[in-house]
């Protein structure tokens, strides 16, 4: 279990990598699914992270269920990774 980590402005940072790890492990929805962005948005999937976080769960939480297959781990690298390079490429 990790200590709880706050930013400069107290709250509990939220990174793709966490929403894709939840994403696999508690839904089970790929990110190249259609659903992923209306999942994350509408159930408030940032909000429950920041919850685990605060609860000192969540690393529990992602790795209490079943593994991913390998498919939607490379899928969930590669989305990660066209992610950073639009952020860089936009220059935000």
């Amino acid at each position: 279990m990790r200590p709880e980590a706050r930013d400069l402005f107290g709250e509990i940072p939220v990174t793709l990598a966490d929403v894709l790890a939840w994403m696999l492990a508690v839904p089970g929805i790929a990110p190249s699914s259609p659903r992923f962005g209306y999942y994350v948005r509408w159930y408030d999937v940032v909000g429950k992270i920041r919850a685990a976080k605060l609860a000192g769960r969540f690393d529990a939480i992602i790795s209490s269920t079943h593994e991913p297959p390998p498919f939607k781990l490379a899928a969930a690298v590669d989305l990660a990774a066209a992610v950073r390079a639009r952020r860089l490429s936009s220059g935000r």
